[in-house]
């Protein structure tokens, strides 16, 4: 039986991450923009291209807002490949790739399981193209993840000030990319602060502080007057009071469609060691940046599905490594045996990848590839 339910998660693993990619190849090779976000990084990308100053005076109040980070990504590859909308698609969906794949080393390493770590990889790919958005869309949202995820690694892969200095330019790099990236700073400083001793967190957290102000001046320098209000008082404006949709985001987002991970996480709390000390507490706090991250773009006129993109990758790294505590508690129990616990979190894999595969509707591959 054991082995069925693993033969099961691993067949339905592999042919989510394979599907995921194919249809974000055909988005990729859509020719006509989906979404305004994707006309906003094309024009950004190719004023800085052309030497033009990147944010100018806003047309309407929908104009989309984006952080330089990107678009600038995007340039770069433009004068490489040509300033073309599938370049920036193609872009954002390796960074995708490269997110589950980074997903599937820290779990793979953390659980040291192989069940785990595909697992993980397949619920980035599922959670990104049925819970946020379609895969390939030229949104920052999938390299401000990379680059978040990346960070953390360096942390939980180093001991001293320079690993800490490292993870510093790559967490602050993010700010410049979404400002949601913030949350993901001040958790890793959580984290750092609660794991090292002084030197360590004063390292991450004066890097941090310097990085982001230093380029944060520059940028208002070079970028044009209009670069502070695109980047602050535009997403300020689009802030709104609403009790409705953060209840929403809880019950059927992350007690819904992302209970197992969610609630695997939540009984992590009751283990003897708590789960945001050691090492392996990076990952509790990140996944608490990720889930607040997304409670709060909840209260934007903006909100929509790719802005729950960081609770996905969070919880995804988070819900397998502590699924793999709980179980590996449970089963020193008298009469436990870990045969038996691993049965039981098989079997709740399964179902998880029932609750994504209830999400797909029957024109689903159609409107993922933007053919509607």
């Amino acid at each position: 039986m054991i082995k069925a339910l693993r033969a099961t998660v691993f067949t339905l693993s592999v042919l989510a991450v394979i599907g995921i990619t194919y249809v974000g190849v055909l988005l990729v090779m859509h020719p006509q923009p989906i979404d305004p976000a994707e006309v906003a990084v094309l024009e950004q990308s190719d004023r800085m291209v052309h030497g033009a100053t990147g944010y100018t005076e806003p047309v309407g109040s929908t104009d989309w807002t984006l952080m330089p980070g990107f678009p600038y990504a995007v340039s770069l590859l433009g004068q490489l490949f040509g300033q073309d909308l599938s370049v920036a698609r193609a872009l954002a969906l390796a960074c995708l790739i490269a997110i589950a794949l980074m997903v599937f080393w820290i779990v793979r390493m953390e659980t040291q399981s192989w069940t785990f770590s595909v697992s993980a990889m397949a619920f980035v790919m599922l959670g990104h193209a049925l819970l946020a958005e379609r895969p390939g869309v030229a949104r920052p949202d999938t390299f401000m993840m990379l680059l978040v995820v990346a960070g953390f690694l360096v942390l939980r892969l180093t001991n001293g000030i320079w690993g800490a200095l490292l993870a510093a330019l790559i967490l602050s790099a993010t700010f410049f990319v979404d400002v949601r990236a913030t949350w993901f700073l001040a958790a890793a400083t959580a984290a750092v602060m609660l794991d090292d001793s002084r030197r360590r967190p004063l390292t991450f957290l004066i890097s941090s502080l310097v990085v982001i102000a230093g380029g944060y001046v520059g940028l208002s320098l070079m970028l044009g007057p209009w670069f502070n209000f695109h980047v602050i008082d535009a997403p300020a404006r689009a802030l709104r009071l609403d009790g409705v949709t953060p209840l929403y985001y809880v019950g059927s987002h992350l007690l819904g469609k992302l209970a197992l991970p969610t609630c695997a996480a939540v009984l992590s709390f009751a283990m003897p060691t708590a789960p945001w000390r050691g090492k392996g507490g990076l990952w509790m706090c990140m996944g608490i940046a990720g889930v607040l991250s997304g409670l709060v773009a909840t209260q934007s006129s903006h909100y929509g599905g790719h802005l729950l993109l960081p609770g996905i990758v969070a919880l995804s790294v988070l819900g397998p490594i502590s699924m793999q505590r709980i179980t590996g508690h449970l089963s020193a129990w008298p009469g436990s045996t870990r045969l038996a616990g691993r049965g039981v979190v098989l079997a709740a894999l399964a179902l998880q990848f029932i609750v994504f595969l209830s999400c797909v509707s029957p024109s689903w591959w159609r409107g993922q590839a933007g053919l509607n």
